[in-house]
């Protein structure tokens, strides 16, 4: 029996020393770190009862980044950041020390009813939409019902999430979708917009110039085709007779017929040319009708480029541009298209 008692004796001799063992087992590197984070706590440790949470927090912070490990440094933070009131940096450093902390740690069942205490609390804080350059005199609503808004454009919400909208006369309707964090603020920008008169914007009319261009050329070519046109039928009908397809005497004379010709096949040359100014009036007729319908289906597609042409990009380069050219005593002008 004396051995146990002396055991015993022995077991109760070394319970004092057992921090510092397991201060022992550290490395020398650690446990200088973890000596000079004690001495800084100290000094946190006599501001806290002080009262002086400031100060106590920038020394507890100090020690903290000496030895990052040190549970009762992390107790420390979490209490004086639950006294100054910042309940979500607590709640982390709380946290951090039940992962820090060795199992049997007195504090930890304190700790644990804490945390539970403090995450009720800030479920139950309310949040903060703050409404940045909201004008004066805008009605602001939440998922539709009006709400009052503080000096500082904020309202005040259950956690969760909303739709935030503003109104105000002869601006366009602002909505948001907004998330709510208990105890936090969320700030929204708010943008009114005046509404856009359609008519005073500038808009893209490259095709309607090029269509445009098209069919006023299309329209030129109409014109001198029809020109030639009748300027060929005058020469048909100078040689032979219209209503009758004979050779007039005119034609017989131009084209020296001799005088026993009799019909219109003794006179080769006139036949030929009359043969000629046929094939040609055809051919300037079937041309001047296929100018002609695609002059209207340009017509018709510049104003559909006029009506659909889309609204021009600000600062954008023109894409048609039409300027005067001078020089060597002509003047001009220069049609540039950019793709």
């Amino acid at each position: 029996m004396r051995w146990i008692a002396c055991l015993l004796a022995a077991s109760m001799a070394l319970a004092p020393v057992s921090p510092v063992l397991a201060a022992q087992r550290l490395s020398a590197e650690d446990a200088d770190a973890r000596r000079r984070a004690l001495d800084v706590f100290k000094q946190g440790r006599t501001a806290y009862k002080a009262g002086d949470y400031d100060a106590a927090l920038r020394f507890f912070r100090q020690a903290q980044a000496i030895y990052q490990h040190e549970a009762l440094i992390i107790l420390a933070l979490a209490k004086t950041l639950d006294k100054a009131g910042d309940g979500e940096r607590a709640l982390n450093y709380y946290r951090l020390f039940l992962k820090e902390a060795p199992e049997n740690d007195p504090d930890r069942p304190s700790t644990v009813e804490r945390i539970a205490a403090l995450e009720a609390e800030l479920a139950a804080r309310p949040g903060f939409v703050v409404l940045q350059n909201l004008p004066s005199g805008a009605e602001v609503t939440i998922d539709g019902k009006a709400a009052a808004v503080d000096h500082r454009g904020a309202v005040k919400l259950a956690a969760g999430t909303y739709t935030v909208g503003v109104r105000m006369k002869n601006r366009l309707p602002f909505d948001r979708k907004v998330a709510i964090t208990a105890g936090r603020e969320t700030k929204v920008d708010v943008v009114l917009l005046e509404p856009v008169d359609p008519s005073k914007l500038k808009h893209d009319h490259t095709w309607t110039w090029i269509t445009g261009g098209l069919a006023a050329a299309s329209l030129l070519t109409t014109g001198v085709l029809a020109v030639r046109g009748s300027g060929l039928r005058n020469d048909y009908g100078v040689l032979f007779d219209e209503s009758t397809g004979r050779a007039t005497e005119t034609g017989r004379k131009r084209f020296d017929c001799p005088p026993t010709a009799t019909s219109d096949a003794d006179c080769p040359a006139l036949i030929a040319e009359g043969k000629s100014l046929r094939e040609g009036i055809l051919t300037n007729d079937t041309l001047t009708a296929s100018f002609g319908i695609a002059t209207g289906a340009l017509a018709i597609g510049t104003l559909v480029a006029y009506l659909a042409a889309p609204v021009a990009q600000p600062d954008a380069a023109p894409k048609v541009s039409l300027s005067p050219r001078f020089g060597d005593g002509t003047t001009g002008f220069a049609l540039s298209l950019r793709f």
